[in-house]
């Protein structure tokens, strides 16, 4: 019982540990493109 226990938490943690991940991931990239595509227009 114990074994399968500790397996489940470690599955949702690094499950939950992924998605916050790629979350972060996609807002900076989000982030970071609009200020390059600002320099770009910027620039004659």
């Amino acid at each position: 019982m114990v074994n399968t226990f500790m397996v489940l938490s470690l599955v949702f943690l690094t499950g939950i540990s992924l998605y916050g991940l790629t979350n972060y991931m996609q807002k900076e990239s989000q982030r970071v493109r609009v200020p390059e595509k600002a320099k770009r227009d910027r620039l004659p």
